[in-house]
This record gives C-alpha cells, sequence and structure tokens, in this order.
C-alpha cells in the first residue's frame, strides 16, 4: 500500500480545503494510505468529511503574537516563535521538512501555497514522488512570502511534478518562473452524488425575485466584493428588482456588511458561513463569481454539477469549465465587466433561459474517475 501526505497550510471553510477532502477520500478509497497534515487553523465542518482511514495531522501553529515571543529564543535561531508567515521565511526548506515531515511517504504532495511548497522542496527522501499542486495564478505572492524571485523559483524547481488547476495557472507558471518540464494540467475533481443529494435539504433561503448566489470565503483581495456591492448599487438605482445571496464569511466580513448597510443594499442578504451551501447554488436562478483571482473554482463547478448558470468575471479556470462561454457568461475581469453582465442577464430572460439550457447540458463533463486516473498516471510517471 503507497502511503501518502497532503500538506496544506489551513483547513477553514473554503472551496480548495473542500478539494482537498475530496481528494483524500478518493486517494483513500483506491487503496492509498493517506495522512493529511495541516500546520494552521481548522474548521470542524471541513475536517469532518474525512472518512475514518484518513491520518489526520494539526501540527504545531507558531503564537501570532510578536509581543510574547522570547527574543532571546529568536535570537539563538528559533523562530519560531514568530507569526507563521515570518518563521516561513526565515528557516530553511530542510528545516521545515525535518520539523514537519516525522514519517516516510511514497508520495509527497504540496497541496496549497508557497509554505507547503517550501517544506516539499526540502525533502530528503530521495524515493518519494515529490508534487505540487497549484490552484492559483497571482504568483506574485509566492515570490513576496519567500521574500525573493530566486527563492521562489528555487522551490517551485525542487518539486519533481507540478499539477495546474487550470491551464491558466499552467501558463503563469510558465511566464513567471520558466517552468515547463513535468507540469500538468489537472482539473478539480467533485463528490457529485454528495453535492446533488445535499442540495436538496432545507435551507435558510426565501426567493421572492430573481437571485444571483455567490458562495466565497470573504477575503476582499480575491473575491473583490466591494466592487460588486457598487454594481449592486449601480443596478438598484436604475430600479432593477433582484436579490443578491453572499454565503459564507470571512477576516473581511464585517468591512463588506457595513459596506453594504452604507450603500442601502436592502436585496442583498449575508447567510454567514454554511456547512451545507448547496441548496443557496441550486436554488439560486445564477451563480455569480465576481473574483479577481482563483484557481479552478471549486464553487463554480458545484454550480455546474447542480445545472446552476454561471456568471463569472475572466479568472483562471472560467475559460475551460464554461468552455470559452458557451456553457455560462465570461465578462471582463472589472467592476463594469460585472454590471454590464448582471444587467444583461436582468433585462433578458430569454439570454437567461439560454444558458440555464446550457448549464443542464453541461452537468456531467468531468467525473471524479477520469481525474484520479490522471493523477496515478502522473504519480507513477506516465
Amino acid at each position: 500500500m503507497k502511503r501518502i501526505v497532503f500538506l496544506i497550510p489551513s483547513l477553514g471553510m473554503g472551496g480548495m480545503e473542500r478539494v482537498l477532502v475530496n481528494y483524500a477520500n478518493l486517494f483513500a478509497a483506491r487503496g492509498y494510505d493517506v495522512t493529511v497534515l495541516n500546520f494552521t487553523y481548522d474548521d470542524d465542518a471541513i475536517t469532518s468529511g474525512f472518512s475514518q482511514t484518513i491520518h489526520y495531522i494539526k501540527n504545531y501553529s507558531p503564537v501570532k503574537n510578536i509581543k510574547n515571543a522570547a527574543f532571546a529564543q529568536i535570537l539563538k535561531g528559533n523562530f519560531r516563535l514568530l507569526p507563521q508567515k515570518i518563521w516561513m521565511k526565515f528557516h530553511s526548506a530542510k528545516y521545515l521538512y525535518k520539523k514537519y515531515i516525522k514519517e516516510n511517504f511514497d508520495v509527497e504532495i504540496a497541496f496549497f501555497g508557497m509554505d507547503a511548497m517550501k517544506i516539499i522542496s526540502g525533502s530528503t527522501n530521495e524515493s518519494a514522488v515529490k508534487i505540487g499542486w497549484l490552484h492559483y495564478v497571482n504568483l506574485e505572492d509566492d515570490i513576496k512570502n519567500v521574500g525573493s524571485y530566486n527563492r521562489a523559483k528555487k522551490i517551485y524547481n525542487e518539486i519533481s511534478e507540478i499539477i495546474c488547476v487550470s491551464q491558466k495557472s499552467k501558463d503563469e507558471l510558465n511566464r513567471v518562473f520558466g517552468r515547463e518540464k513535468n507540469v500538468f494540467v489537472v482539473n478539480n475533481p467533485n463528490d457529485t452524488k454528495k453535492i446533488r443529494d445535499s442540495a436538496t435539504a432545507d435551507f435558510a433561503g426565501k426567493k421572492y425575485r430573481f437571485t444571483f448566489a455567490v458562495v466565497a470565503r470573504i477575503d476582499e483581495y480575491n473575491k473583490a466584493f466591494l466592487r460588486l456591492l457598487s454594481v449592486c448599487s449601480r443596478l438598484n438605482s436604475e430600479g432593477y428588482d433582484y436579490n443578491l445571496w453572499i454565503v459564507g464569511d470571512g477576516k473581511d466580513s464585517k468591512l463588506i456588511k457595513d459596506k453594504a448597510r452604507e450603500l442601502n443594499l436592502n436585496n442583498v442578504i449575508f447567510y454567514g458561513k454554511q456547512a451545507n451551501p448547496y441548496p443557496y447554488i441550486y436554488n439560486a436562478d445564477m451563480y455569480l463569481c465576481a473574483s479577481k483571482f482563483e484557481g479552478f473554482s471549486m464553487v463554480m463547478m458545484e454550480s455546474i454539477i447542480l445545472g446552476t448558470p454561471i456568471l463569472s468575471t475572466d479568472v483562471s479556470g472560467a475559460d475551460e469549465m464554461l468552455d470559452g462561454g458557451k456553457y455560462g457568461m465570461i465578462v471582463e475581469n472589472s467592476e463594469n465587466g460585472i454590471y454590464e453582465g448582471m444587467k444583461k442577464i436582468l433585462d433578458n430572460p430569454d439570454m437567461y433561459s439560454h444558458y440555464k439550457a446550457m448549464a443542464d447540458k453541461r452537468k456531467d463533463y468531468l467525473s471524479e474517475e477520469k481525474i484520479m486516473d490522471q493523477v496515478e498516471n502522473i504519480i507513477k510517471g506516465l
């Protein structure tokens, strides 16, 4: 039985985290001995999704308040007392690997983020297959996290195989770091049956008019809620009748809710974090992805599975999922792009009906088995 470890920086409520749970369960179902190592915080709503055979390890998390750190220890080289990002930046990849990876695995996967990539790049297990999973296209953040372009490039070059969740992610990796060899595109899998079964559960939403839904972590940097609220304010001032459901929470929840109140957006309804977000997607008329950055949006894929039409900014993965706009509307990644897209849908019932019919045709275009076969072929060296 092959042993596989997934490293992930957090397991809070989010699309990337749900992808990890799905992959871990799929590998376990194929007979792998699976360990998931998380080195910061988690959420029971996510971790409860692991099958009973999976070994889940929540590793040590450094203190967040630098004022409480023992500076004498820092001077001795014990940077672990510093906040997570600083601690990760100061220590070498080999040091981090030794601290985190205590067992021998056949496959070592950095599933998300530069911190996990750095740990796996320091692997001393010469027989292990080392995989980096790239979910995003904003690689400039990776450079900031490790302190320089050359450090980030070295980390990516130390990873034997890199899986990108979209063609845009692969293209960006090549553009920024010149990495082409052993780079593969594998779209995210989904537990189709579970998603469809969960979508018919009771939920708190009440639909009175045409409704857009957003399910996302409320993180302004990536998800760009402020420009979405600005669009809603414009549409409201023009007399459009619709609702926007926002499902999720995050570090910018207060900022976004305060802005909605300031703009008197009574038709924007916040439902907070939901362990089962699928009824909101299923019962909405259209799923709206207004993000600035995505990798291969898990929620967009779930919307396709549920047959809910999609309006998305031109983010990574949208072109592939919607076949260039054939199966959903892709708009310019800007405030005006979102405004024009929502306006067209609200103005044209026939256009909406077209996208609804196309969404129904797109439901089954990706199967878990095909995706898992792709990943196993990469592990086995094709």
